[in-house]
């Protein structure tokens, strides 16, 4: 890692505008009767980051691109051919989403989709395709979003770390990368606190300046978006003024506690939930009915975060979350945190992303 980048002024970087017409040239050669693609995400808005890396800014996040066609893309195709085309271009991924043209005006508030309608980039076909969809307000964003935003972003902070956090510190690299993962984790806290007050930003920085309105000078939540902010300025974990592992470790607090407001302010009726236990089991039963699989899944890769502790991790947590896996059809490998963070992990990124 010879260098760091911060995000571009100009919308589009020229790297990404590369990458952009390498996946058009792919997908439609394999994707019949194409109408559009579009780009989201931070690339989409000019604040996604950058590492300078041998002369060649080097894209430091995956791609998110929406495929529309007449015939809606298959998932698995999408899937590979996001692979793909990683790989050429030296990328930890790129997602596709495909949407069938029938269905593309009528798709429903989401934040994803409230992204793209906002903010796309349409980089192949009619950019007016984008004023079929509602003009969605902040609003419109169903709480939905937020559980399952702060449920995906805890796959980021475990995904991040081994052993613990503290693992990091002596490896440039590694430290980077749970510093950026935790990053998107403590964006997610700022969205999800908007979106309980009915509002919604775009970019970092208007999520930033947004929180900075709803939440007293000092609060934690505010302190760990405030670092989020300064390292994606600079891709440079010093910037964060804290230690790497700290961050980590202030960042799950926070989600945690954040979670379980959510879930109470949404679910509970008659008494709130009060145990990380208790909360993931109504997570795994909630949603069995429509995806069992990924419902425990996700019930555990909660209960495993939360079983985290620098000096003894919780054992009972630790075998629910076994437990849970073990209904989705997985075996873990042993008792210990490692094992089942590296198990929930791999589970996660097989059957739910």
């Amino acid at each position: 890692m010879e260098g760091m980048e911060a995000p571009t002024q100009t919308r589009i970087h020229p790297r990404v505008v590369r990458d952009l017409e390498r996946l058009r040239q792919v997908v439609i050669r394999s994707v019949p009767d194409v109408e559009a693609m579009i780009l989201t995400g931070s690339f989409a808005h000019g604040e996604g980051s950058f590492l300078e890396s041998a002369g060649e800014s080097q894209p430091y996040n995956d791609y998110d691109v929406v495929v529309v066609a007449k015939v809606e893309p298959e998932a698995e195709l999408c899937k590979s051919l996001g692979a793909q085309v990683a790989q050429q271009v030296g990328l930890r991924g790129v997602d596709l989403v495909g949407v069938g043209l029938h269905r593309f005006a009528w798709l429903p508030p989401s934040i994803f989709n409230y992204d793209f309608r906002h903010e796309g980039y349409v980089f192949h076909g009619d950019a007016s395709l984008l004023d079929t969809l509602p003009h969605w307000e902040p609003a419109d964003i169903p709480l939905i979003e937020a559980q399952v935003l702060l449920l995906n972003r805890m796959i980021c902070l475990l995904e991040s770390v081994e052993d613990g956090p503290n693992a990091s510190e002596h490896d440039p690299r590694a430290a980077l990368f749970l510093a950026y993962q935790t990053a998107k984790a403590a964006f997610a806290l700022a969205d999800t606190v908007a979106l309980l007050h009915g509002m919604y930003a775009i970019c970092y920085e208007g999520k930033r300046d947004l929180l900075r309105s709803l939440l007293p000078v000092g609060c934690e939540s505010l302190k760990i978006v405030e670092a989020a902010w300064r390292l994606r300025q600079n891709l440079d974990p010093a910037h964060l003024d804290m230690p790497t592992a700290s961050f980590w470790q202030r960042t799950r607090g926070e989600l945690l506690r954040t979670f379980l407001y959510l879930m109470n302010w949404m679910y509970a009726c008659h008494r709130p939930f009060e145990t990380p236990q208790e909360l993931a089991l109504f997570v795994a039963n909630y949603n069995a009915a429509g995806d069992p699989r990924r419902a425990a899944i996700e019930a555990a890769q909660y209960v495993t975060l939360a079983a985290w502790d620098e000096k003894q991790p919780d054992a009972s947590m630790l075998s629910l979350a076994r437990d849970l896996l073990s209904r989705a059809g997985i075996t873990c490998a042993g008792n210990s945190w490692p094992l089942v963070r590296r198990a929930v992990v791999a589970a996660w990124f097989r059957y739910c992303h």
